[in-house]
């Protein structure tokens, strides 16, 4: 998951506590996030990308989000570039309109080059078809888990092909429409992979079934979305996805037990 719940402000993120301070409703940043009011984003992951276009830029940015009165996620800070310098400023509400809105434009682009790599093809579809040919090669079709798991991979491997043929192809699809083009798309899916970032996660999560959401201390300075985001309404990924992994978690649990010790 992308945001994160912010236990500490990164070295590298050039962000004082008198900047963000008239944008926390009377809070003081170190009441914020002790309070889980604040979350970050950090696109880390396209730093120095080779992009097919070389009159284009794509941003590696770091964005800082507080959590209103509203119960709604605000933006209240980007950095578009990773290192502090004095030709990479935090950008806020408080600037100019026009300059507070080109700022999110290009962090918004950065995160939707990410999305379409790394989320979309590198984890939704390429990783998937790893776990779908691992259980056609090592389970039996009249295995529970098999009946549970087949229909989500009937078309996987296919639509993959496709994905590789046309979308990721040179001079293709993604070429075309993303800033990070093919190559670029390749490498920040293959980085995500590489780092074993899905499956460190997934070792190292504690899973609270009645909070009904994963934490991780993977990180020194955040820590995955936990219940604070949880009760976020407009949080698309917890109103959508937690009831189904509250519900169908232990579901699966049961089968693999009854299959393991029956």
């Amino acid at each position: 998951m992308l945001i994160k719940l912010c236990s500490e402000i990164p070295k590298k993120f050039a962000v004082s506590d008198s900047m963000i301070k008239p944008f926390l409703e009377g809070q003081s940043v170190k009441t914020a996030l002790k309070n889980n009011k604040l979350f970050i984003c950090d696109l880390e992951i396209l730093k120095d990308l080779v992009i097919p276009n070389e009159e284009l830029t794509i941003c590696a940015p770091i964005a800082l989000f507080y959590l209103d009165k509203r119960n709604t996620l605000v933006p209240i800070a980007i950095q578009l570039f990773q290192e502090r310098s004095d030709d990479n400023p935090v950008f806020l509400p408080s600037d100019d309109q026009y300059t507070w809105l080109l700022a999110k434009l290009w962090y918004n682009n950065a995160e939707a080059n990410h999305h379409l790599a790394v989320t979309y093809i590198g984890t939704a579809c390429l990783l998937t078809e790893s776990v779908g040919l691992s259980m056609h090669r090592h389970l039996s079709i009249s295995h529970p888990l098999f009946k549970m798991l087949a229909p989500y991979f009937t078309n996987i491997m296919a639509a993959n092909s496709d994905i590789m043929q046309n979308l990721l192809a040179d001079e293709g699809v993604v070429d075309k429409v993303a800033t990070i083009g093919a190559r670029g798309s390749r490498r920040s899916s293959g980085n995500h992979l590489s780092h074993g970032a899905l499956m460190s996660t997934a070792v190292s999560q504690k899973t609270s079934l009645k909070e009904g959401c994963p934490t991780s201390a993977s990180s020194p300075t955040t820590t995955t979305v936990t219940t604070a985001c949880c009760s976020t309404t407009p949080y698309r990924t917890t109103s959508s996805s937690t009831p189904w992994y509250t519900t169908l978690t232990p579901t699966a649990s049961r089968t693999i037990q009854n299959y393991r010790t029956g």
